[in-house]
């Protein structure tokens, strides 16, 4: 329900109901042989309720005050097996569980925000929000001693400030941010000689991230416009709960950095269009941008590259049905690693899969009207 209560007083009220069934299996080839599937069944059941109000005060209705929750209740059970000679059959897939369970996770996640209009164009903001990453069960458990789960939510506390001005040709929105993560999920994975790899998912600290972002569009003349982004990030743990490194303790771990966090971001990108003749509507884009690099693994043992990614396109619609495009992705052909996973122990090598080179390729789009 939405509705305006009083004038001033605007109510958002729902209920949420979601459910799913999930078969999971899992081969792996190690050693040139195919082990047996592994994997697991899960039932899960969520039911969220919410409620919102936006309160426009002052004479000119230029402050809005929002106040808000959602109450979530999520109830997931599972059974597991876990990788073995004998946990699932290749054929049929049925599977011998040696784990059931279920579990069941109430969350409240209030949000309180504040706006000033300034002017017609611009507003200034802050709010606090809280939000959580559902907590569950590892379907893909290959530890032989470890359990499947199950770990707990992951909470985030979000403050953030701005300011955001909009007019016909131009557009602008600055933030400074600030994210309290507690009970932080992350898959933590290790060498293992008769799995290759063990994935453990766990809470595995509690930690802080802040920064600023910014963004800005221009539209140049009737045809064009051109937008830029830049993003400045810092982050560290505030407490560690899980083995990081794989030494055996906690202790020091809190010093390591935080994976795929990068300290800087930007980039800028430039579109034009225009009627070409009785041809059709040409649109041409082109567009670079930049990450720093960042650490790849909980242990800071690889790097997440960095680098400068180049895209551009030409597009021609022909009519409302039919749309050629020429492009370009990642046309300086930069390389750019996925992940890292140290495998010297076992087969003398280092699992880095790497994301696409230089693509360049023509799409043909047709729409039946």
């Amino acid at each position: 329900y939405s509705g305006q209560i009083r004038g001033r007083w605007v109510v958002t009220s729902g209920v949420y109901m979601f459910s799913q069934e999930i078969k999971y299996r899992e081969r792996r080839a190690i050693f040139g042989r195919w082990s047996n599937p592994f994997g697991g069944d899960q039932r899960h059941r969520t039911l969220g309720v919410y409620l919102n109000n936006d309160f426009h005060l002052g004479d000119h209705y230029r402050w809005v005050a929002s106040m808000g929750a959602r109450y979530t209740i999520e109830k997931k059970s599972v059974k597991v097996a876990t990788a073995s000679s004998v946990a699932c059959n290749s054929v049929s897939g049925a599977c011998t569980f040696d784990f059931e369970d279920g579990d069941t996770w109430k969350s409240i996640t209030p949000r309180f925000a504040l706006k000033r209009e300034i002017g017609q164009f611009s507003q200034v903001y802050g709010q606090w929000t809280r939000g959580f990453r559902s907590g569950g069960y590892n379907l893909r458990n290959t530890s032989p001693t470890g359990l499947p789960g199950p770990f707990d939510e992951e909470e985030l506390d979000a403050f953030e400030v701005g300011l955001k001005i909009e007019r016909a040709q131009f557009r602008f929105n600055l933030a400074a941010f600030r994210y309290s993560v507690s009970d932080l999920q992350r898959q933590v994975t290790r060498a293992d000689p008769a799995q290759a790899a063990i994935q453990v998912t766990a809470n595995t600290a509690d930690a802080t991230v802040h920064g600023i972002e910014a963004e800005t569009q221009l539209a140049v003349g009737n045809t064009c416009r051109i937008s830029a982004f830049v993003g400045i990030a810092d982050g560290a743990y505030d407490r560690v709960l899980y083995d990081l490194d794989g030494d055996g303790s906690t202790v020091g771990d809190e010093k390591l950095k935080l994976p795929r966090l990068a300290p800087l971001t930007f980039g800028t990108e430039g579109q034009c269009q225009r009627r070409v003749g009785d041809l059709g509507q040409l649109i041409v884009r082109m567009g670079i941008a930049h990450r720093d690099d960042s650490e790849i693994a909980h242990d800071n043992t690889g790097v997440l590259d960095g680098g400068d990614v180049l895209d551009a396109s030409v597009s021609l619609a022909l009519n409302d049905s039919l749309n050629l495009t020429l492009y370009g992705n990642n046309l300086l052909g930069e390389v750019f690693r996925r992940s890292h996973f140290d495998l010297t122990g076992l087969v003398d090598s280092i699992y880095s899969p790497l994301k696409e080179g230089r693509v360049i390729g023509i799409e043909v789009r047709w729409t039946r009207q």
